[in-house]
């Protein structure tokens, strides 16, 4: 288990407790994660931003995405239809909700 809160090594404690960098990211946090994100990250890792719980503004480096071919995906429920939340809802509960 890797505390991040009061730890400002908490990324480089997750890739030595995985044993390597990721291949993925789920990111709501935003602006004050952003340079752990892109430590976390691998070689044409993704990094889905789907919130901004601290902030939207940041200095982020964009020659740092180019160096390790990441893709930046953002994404949000915010304006997406009732309908499509639903069937998203229905979807998720049918095929990943069994590994929680």
């Amino acid at each position: 288990m890797v505390y991040y809160k009061n730890n400002p090594n908490w990324a480089k404690d997750l890739i030595n407790l995985k044993g390597g960098n990721f291949n993925a990211v789920l990111d709501c946090v935003g602006s004050d994660n952003y340079e752990s994100t892109l430590e976390l990250l691998d070689i044409d890792g993704k990094w889905i931003l789907f919130g901004l719980l601290s902030g939207f503004k940041t200095n982020l480096n964009l020659a740092s995405l180019l160096a390790k071919r990441i893709s930046l995906i953002s994404t949000t429920l915010k304006t997406r239809s009732d309908e499509y939340k639903n069937n998203l809802v229905a979807d998720f509960s049918k095929t990943a909700l069994w590994g929680f």
